[in-house]
């Protein structure tokens, strides 16, 4: 089956690595973080719903355990992580789910100039959620079982340059009938050269991506970016990765299309005591639960402040722009936008109380009357966690 081959593909170049420079000592470091978030939420459209008349609002509680695994030595970093998010509806009984997340991530030194990296992870939750953050657009409510799987392999040529292929797979397979399932590939060859003034770092990746659905839809896309990333100071950070893209679609009735576009992202980074936060914008193509392949447009705005050993305050912005990669009707264009501010208090060290507030907002331009979806949800939670360490 598809969905193996690749997840055995990776595993299998992190076993023989192991075997071929085992580790001289398993002594490391072991770090074991049980967790729970307990909430109640309120939302005014359950199912992001259009036209006010078929929304549906109500009251939930849910709680998500959750527990984390460390372990590092000299040469090895391996992280993995699982949680199970319940969640039940006061009144509307049939939105009730039970979202599942299960994720591992290595770094092994192999040898003085190879480096291997390796992740995988398991989410199975539903498309008006997963797809609105992805993507900015959703319309149907189903079930979406993804796996993310990836592998790299770094050689340093230098002390200072190095060069290796890193290889990703997506499946996703959704419940809903009006949905297509996907397989997304992808290769690239990054090579990267640092500067002795320790502030610049440039990287030049040509990259291969391959998309096959289950309606016989298929892509491929070919892209080299260039890369600068500059320290500015001790606690800011710019980088912007931009490049050509080249794309060939053939469609299920045997249409086929290709054009010319660019890829890439820019962005400014802050990080002090006691705050940090981040401005983004990317450029590059998506896949919507419906199977289209879309140009997505995203800004991100991210920022933390503490306002006392205690007390602090976190908000989050996201817009998009989205229309179809080989069709440029105005029907086939979205703009979206998700605001999400909140306040939290630190009960201890380890346990904290939360107050946020999220409200979604996405517009189809080009459908008559430029029907909008809007949501307003409200959440107060509790997240405990109980670290464990052992040396």
């Amino acid at each position: 089956m598809k969905i193996t081959l690749q997840i055995y593909w990776i595993g299998g170049i992190l076993f023989f690595t192991l075997i071929l420079f085992p580790i001289p000592s398993i002594a490391g470091l072991v770090e074991l973080v049980p967790g729970l978030r307990i909430a109640t939420e309120y939302d005014d459209n359950i199912d992001f719903r259009s036209k006010s008349s078929e929304t549906e609002d109500d009251f939930s509680g849910s709680a998500r355990p959750s527990v984390r695994l460390k372990y590092n030595t000299e040469r090895l970093d391996l992280i993995g992580r699982g949680e199970i998010d319940f969640k039940k509806y006061l009144n509307q009984t049939d939105f009730d789910r039970t979202n599942q997340l299960y994720a591992l991530e290595t770094k092994f030194q192999a040898h003085q100039r190879w480096r291997l990296s390796g992740d995988y992870s398991f989410r199975r939750d539903e498309t008006v959620d997963s797809q609105f953050e992805e993507t900015g657009r959703t319309f149907r409510r189903s079930r979406v079982q993804r796996h993310d799987a990836k592998g790299g392999v770094q050689y340093a040529l230098t002390e200072l340059t190095d060069i290796g292929p890193f290889l990703s797979y997506i499946r996703a397979d959704y419940s809903g009938r009006d949905n297509t399932d996907y397989d997304l590939y992808r290769i690239e060859l990054p090579y990267t050269k640092r500067f002795q003034n320790q502030r610049d770092t440039i990287r030049l990746t040509p990259a291969y991506t391959r998309y096959d659905s289950d309606d016989n839809e298929e892509a491929d896309g070919y892209r080299l970016t260039f890369g600068w990333e500059r320290l500015l100071s001790e606690t800011l950070t710019f980088d912007i990765a931009v490049g050509p893209r080249y794309t060939e679609v053939q469609q299920d009735n045997g249409d086929e299309n290709s054009n010319w576009g660019a890829a890439g992202n820019i962005g400014l980074d802050k990080r002090g005591e006691t705050f940090k936060g981040s401005i983004r914008f990317s450029h590059d193509l998506g896949t919507t639960a419906d199977g289209e392949i879309i140009n997505v447009n995203r800004l991100n705005m991210f920022a933390d402040k503490k306002m006392s050993e205690r007390f602090g305050i976190r908000f989050i912005g996201i817009a998009w722009y989205t229309n179809r990669e080989d069709n440029d009707a105005p029907s086939d264009k979205v703009v979206s936008f998700e605001l999400n501010p909140a306040l939290y208090y630190m009960l201890t060290e380890n346990h904290s109380l939360e107050l946020g507030y999220n409200y979604r907002n996405q517009r189809e331009l080009g459908e008559p009357g430029n029907p909008t979806t809007q949501r307003n949800t409200v959440v107060l939670s509790f997240n405990f966690a109980f670290p464990q360490r052992w040396d």
